[in-house]
């Protein structure tokens, strides 16, 4: 089986035992994540296979690929976004640059409702550096900006 069947024989098998599943993108490249280091972002810096785009594609392909599956309940689309480097600059909220997780997360969340992509929609903050949650509230509210359903978007 490839690693995308087994995933597939998880989600049924949670399913069968009554268990609600969240799909989370939890890392970029296949490697143990943590602190500062090269899955703190959705995309890769200068990579022209892990683009923002392709992380967006790969949303929608899931989704599309369990949306007969009523255990799948939501989509956690990022965990930790955090820096990729002490020296670099580190994502930002609402900012306009490229690494801005408020346009990212908009682009989306608002690309899974397009797509028709049932349950809720998880943005996670910012892990570091930690800001105030109120931060996330601007523009305010995100949904409302991103032009997607309050009910679809747990932050």
């Amino acid at each position: 089986l490839s690693p995308l069947e087994v995933y597939d024989k998880v989600i049924e098998q949670l399913g069968a035992a009554g268990v609600s599943v969240v799909i989370n993108n939890h890392t970029t490249l296949g490697a143990w994540s943590g602190g500062v280091e090269a899955n703190g972002l959705w995309f890769r810096d200068g990579c022209a296979v892990y683009t923002e785009m392709a992380w967006i594609a790969d949303w929608i392909q899931m989704a599309e690929r369990y949306s007969s599956h009523p255990q799948v309940i939501g989509y956690d689309i990022r965990n930790e976004v955090r820096p990729t480097s002490m020296m670099g600059p580190g994502p930002r909220w609402n900012s306009g640059c490229a690494r801005d997780w408020a346009r990212a997360a908009g682009n989306c969340s608002r690309a899974l409702v397009d797509a028709g992509a049932p349950g809720v929609i998880i943005v996670e903050r910012i892990c570091w550096p930690q800001n105030s949650l109120r931060e996330m509230l601007q523009p305010s509210p995100p949904w409302d900006a991103w032009g997607v359903p309050r009910d679809r978007i747990v932050q």
